[in-house]
């Protein structure tokens, strides 16, 4: 039974249909392990206060970082743009001319060679890093807000109130 299943994973998709099924099937199974995780970060949580506060403390660590990175990203691209891309000159009969090499037909050879500091390769680049960030730091919010619930519920169940970041400070003067 389990050989069968796991040929009718294998197989390739017969049609569009199939594929989008196969597709949604993946991401049903990835969110079920994220639940799973999660659930298990929670138990572990309600286990031990202090893993709790070290998480907690971890997690906005990695937020902040993320934030930081996102920040210099952002000054990069924008500074990649300031550039502003150099006309090219073209030499007429009566001497050399700028507005109409904008204009030309794309004859001179220097249309065909000439590229611009922003391409739209780059274009497509800092895109895909801009996406992939945003979905880090979406991964990592929803994660950080987990790990905030679980912390209230763990504070619920102890009945004191803790703050992660005095108790982490105090755990790292004693070691």
């Amino acid at each position: 039974m389990e050989m069968r299943e796991k040929v009718a994973t294998k197989r390739r998709p017969s049609s569009l249909n199939d594929l989008d099924q196969s597709q949604e099937e993946r991401e049903i199974e990835f969110l079920r392990l994220q639940v799973l995780e999660q659930q298990n970060i929670i138990d572990d949580l309600s286990k031990s206060p202090s893993l709790a506060l070290e998480t907690a403390g971890y997690v906005k660590s990695v937020i902040e970082r993320d934030m930081l990175l996102r920040y210099r990203r952002q000054g990069t691209i924008g500074r990649k743009k300031a550039i502003k891309p150099c006309k090219p000159v073209v030499e007429t009969f009566f001497g050399y001319d700028e507005e109409a090499s904008i204009d030309s037909d794309g004859s001179s050879i220097s249309f065909h060679t000439d590229r611009t500091p922003c391409t739209p390769d780059d274009d497509l680049e800092e895109g895909m890093i801009r996406e992939e960030t945003e979905m880090r730091f979406h991964q990592l919010t929803m994660e950080y807000q987990a790990l905030q619930r679980a912390y209230a519920l763990l504070q619920e169940q102890v009945g004191g109130t803790f703050d992660a970041e005095k108790e982490v400070k105090v755990r790292g003067a004693l070691l």
